[in-house]
């Protein structure tokens, strides 16, 4: 079942004061408050969509736009081409990487890097900003808590300085789906555990459970073990910030009953959320 898709647009401004601290692209996360439901039985579906850049540079010293444009016919991947090599050799250029992460207590990974620089004093759209987040079809999937953000880089020519401005505008959207499931499902346990490579018992799954999900909130990967505690290496691996979701059909083909366990791969506590749903008495 669909819930009403919410959209809201937004947009990023940045300046000269926001130097080269990483500039959070403001995203709502996932609330049963939204929608009046239990987050633990809805998946969301969220994305970022119309992603633009609009370079406003006026203090920036210049890079004259190539020759090659206004004296050769060229078609679009050629012009495209021009345009990279010149914008990444100018010694006025400046660098806007793309981070994103699955949530706020997770490090920034870089999805990608673009060259910017002054052309004439003309504001315009940068046409590598949607290839820099790596897109896919110009749109962006997000988690349940996932964040976007973009760093300035000076690279030796400056940044934004006076009244430079780069504004970023997207429609963001986020559509959640509860699961047919969530018609049969009464008691929703969230639990949260600690595991080392040592290895314990999670929980104990009865004909009365109908889904579970378990999360990897921490840095190393650890295996899942079933029935007994195995060891590493054996069972579902989930990696750091995947996860493990099993619909639970008792009298079917896709059933389990009985204890589950995790080990890590190393000797830290490596956190993880569950969630357990048991089915209507």
């Amino acid at each position: 079942m669909k819930l009403p898709l919410y959209t809201r647009d937004i947009t990023k401004i940045l300046t000269a004061a926001s130097g080269t601290t990483e500039q959070i692209l403001t995203l709502d996360a996932v609330t049963p408050e939204k929608y009046n439901f239990d987050i633990a039985k809805a998946e969301a579906n969220r994305s970022v969509n119309n992603l633009f850049l609009e370079c406003q540079l006026y203090s920036l010293p210049e890079t004259n736009w190539p020759e090659e444009l206004t004296t050769q016919i060229l078609n679009e991947y050629e012009k495209n081409l021009i345009l990279r090599n010149n914008e990444w050799k100018s010694p006025n250029r400046f660098h806007l990487e793309m981070l994103a992460r699955d949530s706020p207590s997770d490090g920034w990974q870089s999805r990608g890097l673009i060259s910017i620089v002054n052309r004439g004093s003309i504001p315009y759209i940068h046409p590598g900003f949607v290839r820099g987040f790596k897109a896919e079809n110009g749109v962006l999937y997000l988690s349940n808590t996932g964040q976007l953000a973009v760093r300035m880089i000076n690279v030796g020519g400056g940044i934004l300085t006076g009244n430079d401005k780069l504004i970023i505008t997207a429609t963001y959207r986020e559509s959640p789906e509860v699961s047919e499931l969530s018609a049969v499902v009464g008691l929703v346990l969230n639990l949260s555990f600690l595991v080392d490579d040592i290895g314990e018992k999670l929980f104990t799954i009865g004909s009365d459970v109908a889904f579970f999900d378990i999360h990897n909130n921490g840095n190393a990967r650890i295996w899942l073990n079933f029935q007994t505690l195995q060891g590493i290496g054996t069972g579902k691996p989930i990696q750091p910030g995947g996860h493990f979701f099993w619909t639970n059909d008792p009298s079917g083909d896709f059933r389990f009953l009985g204890d589950i366990y995790a080990i890590s791969e190393t000797l830290q506590n490596v956190p993880l959320s569950a969630v357990v749903a048991y089915r209507n008495a």
